[in-house]
C-alpha cells in the first residue's frame, strides 16, 4: 500500500512538471520559430510554423532575448537610431502585449550634436534558439509596422 502511494505521488509529479513546460526549453536549436498574420509561413528544415499563441508563449517563456542585427536596424531603420545602435549597442525586452509578442528595442546617445534616447518597437515574426548559448534570439520582426519615440 505504502508503494503505490509513493508511485501515484510520482506520477502525479511527472504530469505536471509535464503541464508546466517552458516553451522555450522545448525550442530546437537553430530552427526559426515562425508566424505571419497572413499565414503565408512555410515550413522547412530550419523554419517551423507555429501559432500567435506558440509564439507568444515562447515570448513569455524567457527573459534571455537578444535581436539580430536585421531586426535592430534594417533598410528603412531611422538613420539617428542605426547609427547610435551601432556606437552603443542596443537593450532588448521582449513581452506580450494586445496578445501581440513586441520586441523593444533601446539606445541612448549623441546623433550629429543632439541627445537621443530612443525607443523602437516592433512586432515579432520569427525566433530561434542560439546553438551557443541557448538564448532566444529574435530574428524577423514587421519593419513596417515598429513604432519610434524619443526621435
Amino acid at each position: 500500500m505504502e508503494l503505490s502511494k509513493y508511485l501515484f505521488i510520482f506520477c502525479i509529479s511527472i504530469f505536471i512538471a509535464s503541464c508546466s513546460s517552458n516553451p522555450a526549453d522545448d525550442m530546437e536549436p537553430g530552427v526559426e520559430y515562425t508566424h505571419y498574420t497572413d499565414g503565408s509561413c512555410t515550413e522547412s528544415a530550419n523554419t517551423k510554423c507555429v501559432s500567435k499563441e506558440q509564439l507568444n508563449n515562447i515570448c513569455q517563456s524567457s527573459n534571455e532575448f537578444s535581436v539580430t542585427k536585421l531586426v535592430a536596424y534594417p533598410y528603412d531603420t531611422a538613420p539617428a537610431f542605426e547609427a547610435i545602435a551601432k556606437a552603443n549597442g542596443v537593450k532588448t525586452t521582449v513581452s506580450v502585449k494586445d496578445n501581440s509578442c513586441i520586441v523593444l528595442m533601446q539606445t541612448a546617445g549623441t546623433y550629429r550634436g543632439t541627445q537621443y534616447n530612443i525607443k523602437k518597437a516592433c512586432y515579432v515574426r520569427s525566433v530561434t534558439k542560439s546553438k551557443s548559448s541557448g538564448n532566444i534570439i529574435v530574428t524577423d520582426a514587421d519593419s513596417l509596422r515598429c513604432m519610434y519615440s524619443g526621435l
